[in-house]
């Protein structure tokens, strides 16, 4: 026997096929079957992807049944990606149909299950309203006291704790169905950031820093780093870089120590079709946080920029903001905690929407 062949008599060699013995053949299925129960009944959303077999399959468990999805791998898995980040409470079978229909990502291929007791199942809330400074001291929220909004969301967030914030969103709002925060800094050992919900996406260069998002808020088609300090071709290179990106697309940009001597007139006027309006100082330490779209009106996108100083923009994903009307409308659809604040001052008033 030799590497899984063994000769015959003629000196031919005959394939040997190996099989897993029927007892652990049977108990590897059981496992995997109590493995997929256990994700799909114990966690809430419950989302199970399997490969055994073509095509690839999705099941969510909602408030009153199961839906199990089918169609191809790219198809299946960017379903699930787009389930986890945008349905992070449980829903009913039909509110979680038509919110998947309406970013456009329901398969064709779908089986639903419904339980006879769903309605009794349906979740109960609360809602407290308590100063937020009372709120960390009885424990019932992490300490963001004091802390940035964006600070806030992703502490409550690490928590698995939803946030909402009482606001209109500001000018130039993108529609956004991510969280973003932009740091343009001017300090060496502080390096400029692209925060989209929590990862950066920064590429570090001594100049500019740029992240591109589709039109629709969705996904991230492109980065990058331009060393607009060190090297004459970055600023031509950064021109063609903005130039070939989609119409409607979503640019984040922020400058680390500043535009740099490299920067194009080209660049600039490039950035200008995203709707930028900031007086670029290419000879200055000028810092330079901005979310843009392209074919924007100039001014009437999220800029800031200041001399010798940093700079910050945060949008938060347009869902997030809400009115305070809507604070009962918000606890109905809320499988776990949410805290819905304006700002993170002690004596600032918060709601936080429970499960009784």
């Amino acid at each position: 026997m030799e590497n899984g062949r063994r000769k015959t008599e003629d000196g031919r060699r005959k394939t040997v096929v190996y099989h897993l013995p029927s007892t652990i053949y049977h108990l590897t299925r059981i496992f995997h079957l109590i493995f997929v129960i256990h994700l799909t009944f114990f966690l809430i959303p419950a989302v199970v992807i399997s490969a055994q077999e073509e095509p690839l399959t999705l099941s969510v468990r909602t408030l009153d049944g199961l839906i199990i999805f089918a169609g191809g791998d790219n198809e299946i898995r960017s379903l699930g990606q787009e389930i986890g980040e945008r349905f992070r409470s449980p829903l009913t079978t039909i509110e979680t149909i038509t919110g998947l229909n309406s970013v456009g990502k329901l398969p064709n291929q779908m089986e639903l299950y419904f339980s006879p007791e769903g309605e009794r199942r349906k979740i109960e809330h609360k809602v407290q309203e308590m100063k937020l400074g009372d709120a960390v001291r009885q424990g019932v929220i992490p300490n963001i006291t004091g802390r940035d909004l964006y600070e806030a969301f992703l502490m409550l967030r690490s928590e698995g704790i939803g946030m909402k914030i009482i606001a209109e969103p500001p000018d130039g709002n993108m529609n956004l169905k991510a969280s973003v925060l932009i740091h343009s800094s001017m300090i060496g050992y502080n390096p400029s950031r692209i925060f989209i919900d929590g990862r950066d996406y920064s590429s570090g260069a001594v100049g500019y820093n740029l992240a591109v998002l589709s039109p629709d808020g969705k996904e991230v088609l492109a980065k990058a780093g331009f060393e607009t300090y060190a090297a004459a071709e970055q600023g031509e290179a950064m021109e063609r870089f903005l130039r070939a990106q989609p119409e409607g697309a979503i640019l984040l940009g922020t400058v680390f120590m500043g535009p740099g001597v490299f920067l194009t007139t080209g660049a600039i006027d490039a950035l200008r079709v995203y709707g930028l309006a900031a007086d670029i100082n290419t000879e200055l330490a000028q810092s330079h946080a901005f979310i843009g779209k392209k074919g924007s009106p100039t001014g009437a996108v999220l800029e800031q920029t200041a001399p010798n100083l940093d700079s910050t923009v945060t949008l938060f994903a347009a869902d997030l903001y809400i009115n305070l009307s809507e604070i009962e409308t918000v606890a109905s659809h809320t499988g776990g905690m949410t805290v819905i604040l304006s700002d993170t001052a002690p004596t600032d008033t918060v709601y936080i929407i429970t499960k009784e």
